[in-house]
This record gives C-alpha cells, sequence and structure tokens, in this order.
C-alpha cells in the first residue's frame, strides 16, 4: 500500500475500546506482577502480544466469509484453499488446523523422528505446550532440553537436560532466552553439520 497523509481504506465497523490512565495501567501491570498473560484484554488498550497481527479484516476478508462454504466436506472453500497451497508449496496433500496447539501436534508427528532434539523454552516452565511437547518428544524417542527460568517447573522434571535462567523477571528470562537462540540459529547456519 502507499504512503499517504490519510489512512487509504474506510472503516465500515467500530468496536468500543476502554481507554485507561497511566495510573491505572501501572496498578494493573504491577498487580500482574508484569505477567501481561494475567492482564484482562479489556484492559488493554494497545495489544502488541495476540498473534494475529490486527482485529480488522479487509473487504475481501468479510467477502470470502459471504463467499464460504461451511459445509463439513467438499466445501467449496477448501478446494480453493487446497490449490492456493498446492501451489506456493508444491506438495499434493495438507491438513488444514485451525489452531496452533493442533497444528503444533501435526508438524511434530510429521517433522520428528526418534533421536531429533528438542529445545522447549518457557519462562515458568510450566507453559500447557511446551510440558505437552516435551512429554511427547520424550516418549517419541527424541532428545528434550529445557530453557526455562529460576522456577525450573514440570520442565525441569520431564527434559534430560534443563538449562536454568536464574531469574523470575520475565522480561530479563525471555531476553536471555532469545540471545541463546540466537546464538544456536548462527551456529546451525555456520556450521549445517551439526544439524546432522
Amino acid at each position: 500500500m502507499p504512503k499517504t497523509l490519510i489512512e487509504p481504506f474506510r472503516i465500515k465497523s467500530v468496536e468500543p475500546i476502554r481507554m485507561t490512565t497511566r495510573a491505572e495501567r501501572e496498578r494493573l501491570l504491577e498487580e500482574a506482577k508484569l505477567n501481561v498473560f494475567k492482564l484482562r484484554a479489556e484492559d488493554v488498550l494497545i495489544d502488541w502480544l495476540t498473534d494475529s497481527g490486527t482485529g480488522a479484516m479487509s473487504s475481501r476478508q468479510w467477502g470470502a466469509i459471504m463467499e464460504g462454504d461451511e459445509s463439513y466436506a467438499g466445501a467449496r472453500s477448501f478446494y480453493r484453499l487446497e490449490k492456493v497451497i498446492q501451489d506456493i508449496t508444491g506438495m499434493q496433500y495438507f491438513v488444514p488446523t485451525h489452531q496452533g496447539r493442533a497444528a503444533e501436534k501435526v508438524l511434530f508427528g510429521a517433522t520428528c523422528k526418534a533421536g531429533d532434539l528438542v529445545l522447549a523454552l518457557s519462562v515458568s516452565g510450566n507453559s500447557p505446550n511446551c510440558v505437552k511437547g516435551l512429554e511427547w518428544a520424550k516418549a517419541h524417542g527424541l532428545h528434550t532440553v529445557a530453557l526455562v527460568g529460576a522456577k525450573r517447573g514440570r520442565m525441569a522434571e520431564v527434559a534430560e537436560q534443563t538449562i536454568v535462567i536464574n531469574d523470575t523477571h520475565y522480561g530479563r528470562v525471555e531476553d536471555a532466552q532469545m540471545g541463546i537462540c540466537h546464538l544456536l540459529c548462527y551456529a546451525f547456519v555456520e556450521k549445517p553439520e551439526l544439524g546432522r
């Protein structure tokens, strides 16, 4: 989209949001101990956490909903999606999953094999998806490493190896985890044989 002085679109739907004061936001963050997962969505004015990027949809997206076929089998929308996936990936088959955890399970099952290494990250060490991922990996003969904060949590009990960042502050632990993962990525880029 070209840069303009005005927004180059019309807004056709508006959802009211609650404006909070700085004092309210400071109190809410203090009560949540700076853990954004403990904030209520209605108390968040600008959401930089949610991975959908935006709550707005384009006119084409709204139009596609109106044209969508909601049949459980043989839907027109499925065949359109299938064609796009095949055009992009060249793969004949795909399994659409509507939710991240289900997609992770399908992806793990299709790409991981006994002897592979799984690295799971969590500040608390108790993130349910990470714990379940490590349990699945262990049950299927994969090597497991947990990268956690000072509380360690259930992941430290499940993983073969645990790397502990000795802090409970989410921001500091996540920054350290990011740095470690960045170094690992560089290692694999510079020495691809490490991944074999």
